[in-house]
């Protein structure tokens, strides 16, 4: 195969994967699947949220429906989504835009079959002719335009599948995630009778999110007050951990070997930390404010140890906890991602822009 590897067309965006590529893909599966069977084709597409995901979803989106093909859009979701919500849904194929564990500037598109299982080589063989130039495909005109639906009933069927899956309960444990290098990074704490018990770092697989089997004893001096979050560091291989409460030091711990390395002692103590995030070499931690309406962003750094309050958010709700924050960019100009939850276990997600100057 010259474009479609073991998992998908990848390359970096607008280099090896452009969007012409994308929207040949797009105008070759919706007529494929449709005109040329004599009928409309329905193509299900999710994205990743890297940057480039939303301009190959409209390109994507655009070669199909001038194709003559209705195109569901899933938005974010993850790569098992479109596998599940092809077959659920009944669809001709399925799309999906992700760049895997790969670095940020590469993307991909992987095509599923109505089986939810990889496209069929034959098929993929016809799409790399297309793009080469091989044969014609008719645009679609009047009414036999495709439409684009927007598909978030398939994303909910898809979480509440996960859900009903479930068949074992997590309460009294508190996880958090962080990736790298293909791994999902979990830490979970648990507890008897108020005392910790143990301080594990777990990995799964960030494709299929399956357990690995690896795991890492965390249990420390360090470490008495549980292991609530961890952050990674992948350009430079560390992961940042600290307790929950009384706060006065970062962990730092070699990604590869999860080796402790030091306590960064901080300029001040922090307290009810839930989550961190390393970007552009600065730390921020999501800071849950006990009984207030106040909640801050506090950006550390790990070098010097100096702590500031990036941004103060307003949370309604007195029971309001922050349970993970991640730092990155998007399309919209957003850069903060705060997870929240309260008593009632609901969850939500708060994107915030960073403040001017």
């Amino acid at each position: 195969m010259k474009y479609f590897g073991t998992d998908g067309f990848r390359g970096e965006a607008n280099v090896g994967l452009t969007v012409e590529h994308a929207y040949k893909i797009g105008r070759f599966v919706g007529w494929y699947y449709g005109a040329n069977r004599e009928r409309k084709a329905r193509v299900i597409v999710g994205k990743d949220t890297r940057r480039s995901s939303y301009m190959f979803e409209a390109a994507l989106v655009s070669g199909l429906v001038a194709s003559g093909a209705d195109a569901y859009m899933l938005h974010v979701i993850p790569t098992p989504g479109v596998a599940h919500q092809t077959v659920e849904g009944c669809f001709d194929c399925g799309i999906m835009i992700s760049g895997s564990h790969n670095p940020f500037c590469d993307n991909g598109i992987k095509l599923v079959n109505s089986d939810g299982f990889k496209m069929d080589e034959d098929v993929l063989e016809l799409i790399e002719d297309y793009i080469d130039g091989k044969g014609e495909v008719p645009l679609a005109t009047g009414n036999q335009i495709g439409a684009t639906v927007d598909y978030m009933q398939g994303r909910n069927r898809y979480i509440a599948s996960l859900i009903a899956s479930a068949n074992f309960s997590l309460q009294g444990v508190k996880i958090g995630i962080d990736c790298a290098n293909g791994y999902i990074y979990a830490p979970v704490e648990g507890k008897v009778d108020g005392k910790h018990l143990y301080n594990f770092i777990l990995l799964y697989d960030c494709k299929t999110l399956k357990y690995t089997g690896i795991y890492y004893d965390m249990s420390s001096e360090y470490l008495t007050d549980g292991i609530p979050w961890c952050a990674i560091d992948r350009e430079n291989g560390y992961l940042y951990t600290s307790q929950f409460h009384n706060v006065g030091e970062i962990l730092q711990y070699d990604l590869e070997t999860m080796t402790f390395l030091r306590a960064i002692p901080l300029e001040e103590k922090l307290d009810r930390i839930q989550g961190g995030s390393v970007y552009n070499g600065m730390l921020y931690l999501s800071y849950d404010a006990a009984n207030s309406t106040q909640e801050q962003i506090i950006a550390a750094n790990p070098n010097t140890g100096s702590v500031r309050v990036e941004f103060t958010r307003y949370c309604p709700n007195y029971d309001n906890e922050a349970e993970d924050v991640c730092v990155y960019p998007m399309e919209d100009g957003s850069l903060f991602h705060v997870v929240d939850y309260d008593k009632l276990i609901n969850a939500n997600v708060s994107h915030y822009k960073p403040a001017e100057g």
